[in-house]
C-alpha cells in the first residue's frame, strides 16, 4: 500500500507531473491568423526551455490542418526555409514570428475567424507531447512578460 501513498505524494508535490506534462518547456501565447477553407495560415508563439537539457519541437499537429510543416526565417533573397525542428538550449527562449521562425497549417479544413480556438499538439524530445490551442485574431497579442 506504500506505492499509492507515494504516488499521491510526487504528485502533490509536482502538479506538472498530475497535468501529464512530461517536461521543462513553457509553450505560451499560441496564435494564428484567420484564413479561408483550403488556405494555409500560421501559427505564432513562444517556447522557453527552463530546463538543464537541450530539447527540441520536433513537429507539431493541429486538428483543422490537412499537414503541418516547421519555416525558418528567409535566407537574403530568398523564399522561408523548411526546417527539421527547432533546438532549445538551456534557458533559452524562442519566439515564433511572421518573418522568423513559424509554424505553417497547410490546406485548411475549414475557414478560421477571429476568435475561433485551433486545437493543436507540439511535439518535444524530451518533454514529449504538449497539447495547446491556439487563438484565432488578426495581429500579434501583446508579448509576454518576461520569463
Amino acid at each position: 500500500m506504500r506505492v499509492p501513498v507515494l504516488a499521491t505524494a510526487l504528485l502533490l508535490a509536482c502538479p506538472a507531473l498530475a497535468a501529464g506534462v512530461a517536461g521543462p518547456v513553457d509553450l505560451s501565447q499560441p496564435w494564428a491568423l484567420p484564413a479561408a477553407a483550403g488556405a494555409d495560415t500560421e501559427i505564432m508563439m513562444t517556447l522557453h526551455n527552463g530546463g538543464d537539457e537541450r530539447d527540441d519541437l520536433l513537429r507539431a499537429a493541429c486538428a483543422t490542418a490537412e499537414s503541418t510543416e516547421l519555416f525558418g526565417p528567409a535566407q537574403p533573397g530568398g523564399t522561408p526555409q523548411h526546417i527539421d525542428g527547432v533546438p532549445l538550449q538551456p534557458g533559452q527562449t524562442v519566439t515564433f514570428s511572421p518573418d522568423g521562425i513559424r509554424l505553417v497549417l497547410h490546406h485548411l479544413a475549414a475557414a478560421t475567424s477571429t476568435g475561433q480556438t485551433l486545437h493543436c499538439t507540439a511535439t518535444f524530445a524530451h518533454t514529449g507531447e504538449r497539447l495547446f490551442e491556439a487563438a484565432v485574431r488578426p495581429d500579434a497579442p501583446p508579448p509576454a512578460p518576461p520569463i
